[in-house]
Parts: structure tokens; C-alpha cells; sequence
């Protein structure tokens, strides 16, 4: 079962000075971010369904090291590993006892160098 990633955000870094880049195809929306120099990239879902996305756009650069770190936030529904909770009970009769839970996957920051 794949992970079900909501509000996906790919930030790219841009080198300075050097204009606006042309965006030439996108999936999902794109945001040229020219104070940080960011090319901000985002994705409401990421899915079985839509498991697949891109983004070509052209820009002066010298260096294919003006693009890194590529930084990625999402949050999710789903925990990582697909644990569930299937029963709760007391500890002194070992009977059943309601409880609910509540999942919250988020990365803080996922760097890719």
C-alpha cells in the first residue's frame, strides 16, 4: 500500500540575479519565489493514483549545484509503517475499553543534495 501525501511542497533552490525562470510544463501549481531565490513547487496529493508529477522549467545557471538542496514538506494521514490499533484493554481484566485514535505523519524537512 503506498503513502497517501497531502500538501506537498517542493522548494527549489534558484541561482540569484539571473531572472525569472520559463516554465514550460508543471503539474499541480508553481510560484517563483524571487526574494528567496526559490522556485516553489507544490502538489496537493501524492497518491497511488497520482504517484507522479513534473516540473520543466529553464533558467541561466553555470552550475547544476545551483538547484541543490532541493527541500520537501508534505504531511499525511497514513503512518510510515501502516500500524494500526486494533484493540485497547485494562490492564487489571484485560477487557476491551473505547478508545479513538488520531494519525499525523509530517516531515519537517526532507533535504535532498
Amino acid at each position: 500500500k503506498s503513502l497517501h501525501l497531502e500538501d506537498v511542497t517542493i522548494a527549489i533552490p534558484l541561482p540569484a540575479g539571473v531572472g525569472s525562470p520559463v516554465v514550460s510544463t508543471a503539474d499541480g501549481d508553481y510560484e517563483h519565489n524571487s526574494r528567496d531565490s526559490l522556485m516553489l513547487w507544490t502538489l496537493p496529493i501524492i497518491d497511488e493514483d497520482n504517484a507522479e508529477g513534473s516540473l520543466e522549467f529553464s533558467i541561466n545557471s553555470q552550475s547544476s549545484d545551483d538547484f541543490f538542496p532541493v527541500i520537501v514538506s508534505f504531511q499525511s494521514s497514513q503512518s510510515y509503517a501502516g500500524l494500526k490499533i486494533l484493540d485497547v484493554v485494562g490492564v487489571e481484566d484485560s477487557a476491551s475499553v473505547p478508545f479513538s485514535t488520531e494519525v499525523s505523519f509530517v516531515a519537517q524537512q526532507y533535504e535532498i543534495d
